[in-house]
């Protein structure tokens, strides 16, 4: 079963984001997140890609959608060649946050000020990504 989420970057004019369709948990895509996706440069990129199936550690490069390379990101439009999958942009937050939940994402993240924040399931409450995490022992997360 899928665990969806919004990712996102705050920009001058709102905040351009992408829909993660697998493993959208903090202990997966926030760790992901905050171990490889720390400057606005690389962030850019996977906004690039548009809606993702699955966020792996590496953006990558085009590859077969049904014999995914393991490190490599899974985007439906790079890599099954589907149309309408670009990232969209919002003017606020809360906008991001309407369309999050319009997705059925549990949860979204948002990068702004140089840091990861997340809000979780319905909450419009957004919290620090490595303070949240801090409340979990290391061996509950993603291994990459």
């Amino acid at each position: 079963m899928a665990t969806r989420s919004r990712i996102g970057i705050q920009e001058k004019g709102g905040i351009r984001h992408i829909y993660a369709h697998w493993d959208g948990y903090p202990k997966h895509n926030g760790i992901i997140l905050l171990k490889h996706y720390t400057n606005a440069a690389k962030i850019n990129l996977l906004m690039e890609l548009g809606n993702i199936s699955i966020l792996r550690p590496l953006i990558g490069e085009k590859h077969d959608f049904d014999n995914p390379n393991k490190a490599w990101t899974l985007a439906y439009g790079r890599d099954r060649e589907e149309t309408g999958e670009k990232a969209i942009k919002s003017k606020n937050e809360d906008c991001f946050i309407k369309i999050a939940d319009g997705s059925f994402a549990e949860y979204i993240y948002l990068f702004k000020e140089d840091k990861w924040f997340c809000a979780i399931g319905r909450n419009n409450h957004f919290i620090a990504l490595d303070e949240y995490l801090s409340q979990f022992p290391e061996s509950d997360f993603y291994p990459c």
